[in-house]
Formats: C-alpha cells, sequence, structure tokens
C-alpha cells in the first residue's frame, strides 16, 4: 500500500500517463523524479504507476542515475509534461541546478 503523503504524486503521474509511461520515456521519468523524492518514495510511487516492484524500480533509478542516463532533452520533455499535470515545477528541479 501506498504511503499517504504519496498518493497526490500518483495521482499527478496517471493524469501524466493514464495508460501508463511508454516505455521512452520510464528512464526519463525516473531521472525527472529523482530531484524531489528519495529513493524509496521514487520506487514505491512508480512501483504503483507501472504495477511493478519498488525493488525493480529502485534499480532502474540507480541506473538512470548513471550507468543508463537518459538524454538531458528527453528528461526535459518529461518534466514538462509532469508540469502539465500539475507537478510543482519547483520540485522537479534540483536547488543546484
Amino acid at each position: 500500500m501506498l504511503p499517504p503523503h504519496l498518493v497526490p504524486v500518483l495521482k499527478i503521474l496517471r493524469l501524466a500517463y493514464p495508460g501508463g509511461p511508454p516505455d521512452r520515456d520510464y528512464l526519463p521519468l525516473l531521472a525527472a523524479l529523482q530531484a524531489d523524492l528519495c529513493e524509496s518514495n521514487l520506487a514505491a510511487v512508480v512501483a504503483e504507476l507501472v504495477d511493478g516492484e519498488a525493488a525493480v524500480v529502485d534499480n532502474d533509478a540507480a541506473a538512470a542515475a548513471s550507468t543508463r542516463r537518459p538524454p538531458p532533452q528527453e528528461v526535459e520533455r518529461v518534466r514538462r509534461l509532469l508540469i502539465s499535470a500539475g507537478y510543482a515545477e519547483e520540485d522537479l528541479y534540483p536547488q543546484d541546478w
């Protein structure tokens, strides 16, 4: 069960991706959300979105941050989609940008 504080995040993600994220958006989505969510919260909410396992999502998020980094323009495209769905823009950008 998803912790209550993550339910609003999941609602926004479902607005952005009503049928779940397409394959091409999966890693950019993980990279975009890393600016705002800790590893366990990111894994929990995205696992709920994709009907997957948190451990797998956590592993994929680590790869998106290191060995399989998505192109910056793809991360930006996904950020814009999330913002248009209601995600707070300031939450998707690290403070040191």
